[in-house]
């Protein structure tokens, strides 16, 4: 990800949000799904008049879909795992002088970059795609499939009394403000951009968890209505399930990131059990969720750098290179039946493609790739 344009996008965003009170009351109205998006079905609910077991049998189809769409974004923000813009722009620009917005009740003002912070609290989980935005392309298509339409044929109300604000009490609103939607892709839209506004996101993060989270709703919809019916068959998780076990529901889709994900019998994997690591390990110890997952090996130890630590792949290189030991075959442009030692100096780092021919000594190597020539390998590659 190249974030010399994307710190630029959301330094100026922050301070366009700075002066602007109807972005600060939406960044911190939707900030809550709770208090938010699930109020809309209640108040739509009781002004279509509908009885109680209307009104939960929806709210198990809406509940369950925004569920399901955290499930699957989460799988997404462990594969890219990218950092937010506050760690960019901090780590990119430094002590370089920005106008932006400077913090609660400063407005804009010209700070340091590394003091610049978004207008709430950025949650500790990787940035890229958006959960907040796929939680409301879910909420959504699921609102839509209740109500039949997109337009909720009145407009949905709630108003944001003057001072009210959490991050600005006092100050933000300066007067009373009311939101109003009218459609169901309107409160996706606001929701969505009000993670762009706050500088919690880069520009691509919230499109991509639209495109994400589109068209999963049906098939939660056919289960609640067999639950209504009073058919278990509809069960979102089976009845009397181990919890020891990994269970993964049939409703949820393929992640879209399955496609690039390395071969489970590849040995890098991501160090994510020590606080602050950015190194990627190929020790044979992978923690249980990893091997279990098989989703987070990768070929190489570059491969599994990129993916993982894009931001610090230079130093999860050269750290993965220094843990590298043993004999590989010479393919790396030599014509000697040799096995190459990665503690040869002269030899130069080993190729990405040879990382999963490692052998641990040299008598193995030559074995196993040059059995044909074993004598003349191990007298070239000095010893056996």
């Amino acid at each position: 990800v190249d974030y010399k344009d994307e710190v630029v996008d959301v330094l100026n965003r922050t301070r366009i949000m700075a002066t602007n009170d109807e972005q600060k009351v939406k960044l911190e109205f939707f900030d809550s799904k709770f208090t938010s998006l699930l109020p809309m079905q209640i108040q739509w609910s009781v002004r279509k008049g509908q009885s109680e077991i209307d009104f939960w049998y929806h709210d198990v189809v809406l509940v369950n879909a925004m569920y399901m769409a955290v499930l699957l974004v989460w799988k997404e923000k462990v594969v890219y795992n990218r950092a937010r813009p506050t760690t960019v722009i901090h780590a990119l620009l430094g002590d370089e002088l920005v106008e932006t917005y400077a913090g609660p009740f400063e407005g804009v003002q010209t700070i340091r970059a590394d003091e610049w912070q978004s207008y709430i609290r950025t949650m500790p989980h990787p940035e890229y795609p958006s959960g907040s935005a796929c939680i409301c392309t879910a909420h959504k298509e699921a609102m839509q499939f209740i109500s039949g339409s997109d337009e909720i044929g009145f407009d949905l109300g709630f108003p944001i009394a003057a001072g009210a604000s959490i991050s600005e009490p006092g100050v933000t609103p300066n007067a009373d403000i009311t939101l109003l939607f009218g459609r169901w892709s309107d409160v996706e839209r606001e929701c969505g951009q009000s993670r762009l506004h706050g500088g919690m996101h880069f520009g691509d993060s919230v499109p991509a968890s639209h495109e994400l989270c589109t068209g999963f709703v049906s098939p939660i919809l056919e289960n609640a209505e067999l639950l209504l019916q009073g058919n278990s068959s509809g069960a979102l998780a089976p009845f009397g399930n181990d919890r020891d076990e990994i269970y993964v529901s049939p409703l949820l889709p393929e992640p879209r990131s399955q496609q690039m994900m390395g071969d489970a019998s590849s040995n890098w994997y991501p160090n994510w059990e020590e606080s602050g690591s950015t190194d990627c390990l190929n020790d044979g110890n992978a923690p249980y969720y990893i091997r279990v997952s098989g989703t987070y090996f990768e070929n190489s130890l570059d491969a599994c750098c990129q993916r993982f630590f894009g931001w610090a792949s230079a130093a999860c290189t050269a750290a993965g290179r220094a843990t590298i030991t043993g004999y590989y075959p010479n393919w790396g442009g030599g014509t000697e039946n040799k096995c190459l030692s990665t503690d040869d100096a002269t030899a130069g780092p080993i190729p990405n493609y040879l990382h999963s021919y490692l052998e641990e000594d040299v008598g193995t190597c030559c074995q196993n790739r040059y059995n044909w020539a074993y004598d003349e390998c191990i007298s070239l590659s000095g010893g056996g």
